[in-house]
């Protein structure tokens, strides 16, 4: 039976499958993260901030894997946002919701480096 966290959160099962430590049950991770406005706190409700997340939301499974598949990819030296929009070739406010879910989730974390202004992130297990 595939739950709906299968459905919104397309990841490999297996950590080892995405070099990932393993032992960390990160499907209940990803779910704390997954189904709300993760920035809901930042804009504090604005109209505008609401609607945007409503029609993000379809797309945001598909978008997480892909900030995700950039940031393992990029290794130890990690991607910041900016870096990582423009390796996608989209704005970084199209992503950095989802790089907050990914960090809340557990499955990126800082490297230590700050590039531009921003932190260079590296998948969990890349450090």
């Amino acid at each position: 039976m595939t739950t709906q966290l299968e459905i919104d959160w397309p990841l490999h099962r297996n950590s080892d499958d995405m070099g990932l430590p393993p032992n960390i049950d990160w499907t209940a991770k990803a779910a704390r993260a997954v189904g709300r406005d993760i920035t809901a706190g930042k804009h504090g409700g604005n109209p505008e901030s609401v609607a945007a997340y409503r029609r993000a939301r379809d797309s945001m499974p598909e978008s997480r894997a892909e900030v995700l598949a950039k940031i393992k990819a990029s290794g130890r030296r990690g991607l910041t946002c900016k870096e990582c929009a423009e390796v996608m070739g989209v704005e970084m406010h199209a992503i950095s919701g989802r790089i907050t879910e990914l960090k809340a989730a557990g499955l990126i974390l800082p490297n230590g480096e700050r590039r531009d202004g921003g932190a260079a992130l590296v998948a969990n297990g890349d450090t």
